[in-house]
């Protein structure tokens, strides 16, 4: 599976998506749907993501977004307690820094209509 897959299931799985249907994909960017319910399939949101596979964040920020999930530490899309904290308890001292930054540079384009509307992103 692709990197930039990899990683958008468990970034959009902690803000709540329960499947992704994958669109199209080329080398700058990757679209797909958010399902939120199985059976209700109203509940869904079209994105795109301008990422290539060689940008993808590290492995440092799945552990960081993995920890975040399995410690409850997200309200819909802010975080329940300061990610430096978090990242002193999930990653290893040299690698806490670069990955707090990726994680939240990280920036996943909404689409209605075929037109961007709004961003998933996780803050503090």
């Amino acid at each position: 599976m692709e990197k930039r897959k990899e990683f958008l299931k468990v970034y959009l799985g902690a803000l709540g998506a329960v499947n992704i249907v994958w669109g199209e994909s080329c080398s700058d960017r990757i679209f797909g749907t958010v399902l939120y319910d199985r059976e209700d399939k109203e509940e869904q949101q079209d994105f795109v993501w301008y990422m290539t596979e060689a940008e993808v964040p590290s492995q440092e920020v799945v552990r960081l977004i993995q920890y975040i999930i399995q410690h409850q530490l997200l309200d819909v899309d802010k975080l329940c307690r300061p990610l430096t904290e978090i990242a002193a308890e999930a990653l290893e001292p040299g690698k806490r820094e670069k990955a707090i930054q990726a994680l939240l540079d990280v920036e996943v384009r909404m689409m209605d209509d075929g037109q961007e509307t709004d961003s998933y992103f996780i803050h503090e």
